[in-house]
């Protein structure tokens, strides 16, 4: 959803992302014509993050999938925020053997990005002994 910085507040001025058939986005003021940016209809869509990353110009988008708490983890990144999604990563029980597999909601730190856009930390938690501040520092490899 959207609306101008000035009226944040006004219901009146809210827009739903309403698809983008042609790649185009069409926006409604009626929340009934809402249409999820993304989605998975096989495996779900739990505790997702999003990040624009300028330097790359891609939008990066993290989620759990199929069930919570197990370390399922789902990367995507599009030209858009509607789109057309492309897997980066699909893992069930993210950093094992070295993490315990019960993570769940990572997100990528826009303080932490490189210059160029390629080096990234990824913020997440967990259960347990994943209860707590966890980070990963990362580097996406791009591909023409």
């Amino acid at each position: 959803m959207r609306a101008p910085r000035d009226v944040l507040m006004d219901r009146d001025a809210w827009e739903f992302f309403a698809g983008a058939p042609d790649g185009r986005p069409v926006w409604a003021s009626a929340l009934d014509r809402a249409k999820p940016a993304f989605e998975d209809r096989t495996n779900g869509v739990m505790r997702t993050s999003a990040l624009y990353n300028a330097a790359l110009g891609r939008y990066f988008l993290a989620t759990e999938h199929t069930a919570v708490d197990r370390g399922n983890i789902g990367i995507y990144e599009a030209p858009t925020p509607w789109g057309p999604w492309r897997t980066v990563l699909f893992e069930s029980g993210f950093g094992a053997p070295h993490v315990e597999p019960n993570t769940f909601f990572w997100a990528f730190s826009p303080k932490w990005l490189g210059p160029d856009g390629t080096d990234f930390v990824l913020v997440f938690t967990g259960r347990d002994s994943n209860d707590s501040w966890n980070t990963v520092r990362g580097r996406f490899l791009t591909v023409e």
